[in-house]
């Protein structure tokens, strides 16, 4: 199956004391530019969602994608003078996630892919925050709810 579903691009990050979700959600963590970032997985369950492009300071680009169907994730790193244009290109015949890149497609974890892979932590949101204190936390604009929103009833006890 093939689609053209552009990478959620510059998403706002949030301070991690602006976002109200219990330590057990599931994150993706990076460290880039002396900044660390959260991404949160579940709301990039949604396929649109599936790819997160971001860019900063002058020539560091990332793309940090998940696949919800085999559960996989890939960071990937271009040193570039804007968001890499990466896209959700469709799914393979093992029903893994194929990227769109410049009019090409590559399979999620294609060695061909032109890109260089970064590394990631695949964490909770509790252990990430005490490792990285003053991180900023991603969470891709998605038709998916966030189940691991904190409730009221959990701040009284």
């Amino acid at each position: 199956m093939t689609v053209d579903h552009a990478g959620v691009e510059q998403p706002p990050l949030q301070r991690s004391d602006a976002v109200d979700l219990i330590d057990s959600t599931p994150v993706v963590g990076i460290e880039v530019e002396d900044r660390a970032i959260a991404f949160v997985l579940e709301k990039m369950r949604d396929p649109k969602a599936h790819v997160v492009n971001l860019h900063f300071g002058q020539q560091t680009s990332v793309s940090v994608s998940y696949c919800s169907l085999v559960d996989c994730v890939r960071v990937l790193k271009d040193d570039s003078e804007s968001p890499i244009p990466l896209h959700v290109g469709g799914l393979d015949i093992d029903n893994q996630m194929v990227f769109l890149l410049n009019g090409k497609r590559y399979g999620q974890m294609s060695a061909a892919l032109p890109l260089e892979d970064y590394p990631y932590a695949r964490t909770t949101w509790g252990a990430w925050k005490q490792q990285h204190p003053k991180t900023r936390i991603c969470i891709p604009p998605s038709r998916a709810s966030i189940e691991h929103l904190k409730r009221s009833t959990d701040s009284a006890t």
